[in-house]
């Protein structure tokens, strides 16, 4: 009995997954392509598909997908009581340096207070220690954080999203 990592493919070719993918196009010079993780599977996504880790076989990505290694985990937070119940997590498909170097540019533009911040190859996470006059400017800098490397960043946090979100691997 062969294990599921090595069983036969099927002799004709699959018809594609039932999800249609999305082409993937980079933002940024050092961007690369994301490989996928299925949340629910905690399994990568290769070419739409993971391997369903109950039964080995190879199923559909159709649910949420997040960007999974070697993509970069970045989590921005602030410890000043204005903006304490807010926080911005995404999943980046740049290198740690580069993603380093755009939020510690964002940093310096709107002169913001660092409280920490630590960063491995996989993982950044900048903590703030600064008063925001108000939610929106907190919601503009940390979107400029997280969206503000793409080239296609306009400033305009709504069109960011809908177009990241519209990404496969979000």
């Amino acid at each position: 009995m062969s294990s599921p990592s090595t069983a036969a493919l099927p002799d004709s070719p699959s018809p594609g997954p039932a999800c249609p993918l999305v082409p993937f196009t980079a933002k940024h010079p050092d961007e690369f392509y994301p490989s996928g993780w299925d949340s629910e599977a905690k399994r990568p996504v290769v070419g739409g598909k993971y391997e369903d880790p109950a039964t080995g076989e190879l199923r559909d990505a159709c649910g949420i997908t997040t960007g999974g290694p070697p993509s970069v985990d970045l989590f921005v937070s602030n410890v000043h009581v204005s903006s304490l119940a807010h926080a911005m997590r995404a999943s980046r498909p740049l290198p740690m340096r580069t993603l380093l170097r755009h939020l510690l540019s964002v940093v310096e533009k709107h002169n913001l207070d660092i409280d920490s911040v630590t960063a491995t190859p996989y993982a950044i996470r900048l903590v703030l220690s600064h008063e925001f006059a108000s939610l929106n400017e907190w919601m503009v800098v940390s979107n400029e954080m997280g969206f503000g490397y793409r080239s296609d960043w306009t400033g305009d946090t709504h069109a960011a999203i809908m177009a990241h979100m519209s990404s496969p691997h979000c």
